[in-house]
């Protein structure tokens, strides 16, 4: 943003509606200019009609060999409760092969199917319905197999022994099945502001068995102001520590005048030590970069930046702050490199950044057009995702007019 822009965007803000009716309207006149679809010095390697999701999570198999997706045919509109998608891999060279493997009715285009793998093995899990409920579903790519798990997932432990399971239905309930939800399932409690039913769930992957880890109730009732009376709560946003002990997740809640606010907490795996971050109001997308350090993009003393925040205390540092004003989806590759991107900005570019934060250095790698079509829940942002060597980046773009998944050399 430019500084006219972050002072129009400062001062409505608080107001949903207004912002977002400003910003369609400024891109809309902005997108009358005519521009490439794509600025890059590196090749992208295009695949129209897939897509992987969210960028907390990894889409390449242990060995580096199968790239996960999902694939789909229905035009560029919001999910409906019947609407299936395959879920697959790409392999071969530069993973353009396809192998398909089954379908799920349990997916939106931010997220997917929370589809992930399970540690570096060669088994996968994914969300999906049963008819009644959601579940998850693993299958495992060596003998074609599938087995289920009572709940729906959305992060798994790096070494392949945990999920976190919440309700969908109470994203769908207030944000539609377009944006973290799913267009079918139904609870009894998605209405009420705070269900006492509402509960953070660890599920044992290779038993079933799950475990209460925090009611939503209980954390609502942690620390609250006043925004949160009368609002709408949940939770999101899971996401475990590289060395699995430790999970971050969001509170969520969204008052009568659509205004969201967020905060960020972290516990260890039986719901205790539990911590609450030192941001105020908003914290969007997260990535740990080591055990002990979170990579947040939130707002802290009324600035928001990317901020590397420690686990359990209070003290937090800039990324970088004369960089980063802009939000993002940031991951960290093995060698502790960082992938990001930008929301389109007045003329309808989104960037794809790379940073290294030892030499203090930006490299965008592209800059790709999004269609006007592409907003809302329907949105395609880039989502950027590291290989697991780090030299390839994958992410979903718009930039041909169809959602696709991309792959680019880093």
């Amino acid at each position: 943003m430019n500084r006219l822009e972050r002072f129009v965007y400062d001062r409505v803000k608080a107001q949903p509606w207004l912002k977002d009716s400003i910003v369609k309207l400024y891109r809309a006149i902005f997108s009358i200019i005519p521009g490439k679809t794509v600025i890059s010095k590196r090749p992208i390697k295009v695949r129209e009609n897939y897509f992987f999701g969210f960028h907390d999570k990894c889409p390449w198999s242990g060995d580096n060999t199968k790239l996960l997706a999902h694939h789909f045919e229905i035009d560029n509109r919001p999910p409906a409760q019947g609407d299936e998608v395959m879920i697959g891999y790409f392999t071969g060279n530069d993973w353009s092969d396809f192998v398909p493997t089954i379908t799920t009715k349990a997916w939106n285009w931010q997220t997917g199917a929370m589809l992930q793998w399970i540690g570096l093995g060669d088994k996968f899990i994914f969300n999906d319905f049963d008819g009644k409920k959601h579940v998850s579903r693993i299958f495992d790519t060596d003998n074609q197999s599938t087995d289920e798990l009572p709940l729906p997932i959305a992060g798994i432990s790096p070494n392949g022994l945990y999920a976190v399971s919440y309700s969908f239905n109470r994203m769908k309930s207030r944000l539609g099945p377009t944006a973290y939800g799913y267009a079918n399932g139904a609870e009894h409690d998605v209405n009420e502001n705070v269900p006492s039913s509402e509960t953070l769930r660890l599920v044992n992957i290779s038993n079933g068995k799950i475990i209460p880890l925090l009611k939503l109730e209980d954390i609502v009732s942690c620390n609250p102001d006043q925004s949160m009376d009368d609002a709408y709560h949940y939770f999101t946003h899971v996401l475990f520590s590289p060395e699995s002990d430790r999970i971050a997740f969001f509170h969520r809640w969204i008052n009568s005048s659509r205004q969201e606010f967020t905060r960020m907490f972290s516990c260890d795996l039986d719901g205790n030590d539990l911590f609450l971050f030192p941001t105020k109001n908003m914290v969007s997308h997260i990535t740990w970069k080591n055990n002990d350090i979170i990579l947040a993009f939130t707002e802290i003393n009324g600035v928001e930046q990317y901020y590397l925040l420690n686990d359990r205390n209070d003290n937090w540092n800039y990324l970088n702050e004369h960089l980063f004003s802009e939000n993002g989806h940031p991951q960290y590759s093995i060698d502790g490199l960082i992938i990001t991107d930008t929301y389109p900005n007045r003329s309808g570019y989104l960037s794809l950044i790379l940073y290294d934060d030892k030499k203090k250095s930006v490299d965008v790698l592209a800059k790709l057009k999004r269609s006007g079509s592409f907003v809302g829940g329907i949105k395609c942002d880039l989502h950027p995702r590291w290989d697991r060597q780090g030299k390839y980046i994958s992410f979903d773009s718009a930039h041909t007019g169809t959602r696709a998944l991309c792959t680019i050399t880093v």
